[in-house]
């Protein structure tokens, strides 16, 4: 849950007094693992749905109905 701004709803440039909050739901899962007892990688994914999301759009704060958003992250530490 994410309630707009007070610039998002009032501000001259763009301002939308009917703006909805943005709900969303996310997932994440990783992993870690030691090759050595000095060297580590970790792995993750994420997915987020998003409904109502606020953005910025043809001079106007709107809600975009759906948005998904997926990516990961990759590392390695010595």
């Amino acid at each position: 849950f994410r309630a707009p701004t007070l610039n998002e709803l009032y501000s001259q440039w763009g301002g939308n007094e009917n703006l909805a909050p943005e709900e969303s739901t996310s997932y994440e899962m990783g992993m870690n693992y030691d090759l050595t007892s000095n060297v580590s990688t970790n792995f993750s994914v994420y997915h987020t749905k998003i409904k109502d999301l606020i953005a910025y759009n043809a001079g106007t704060n709107t809600n975009i109905a759906k948005a998904n958003f997926t990516g990961g992250e990759a590392g390695i530490k010595w």
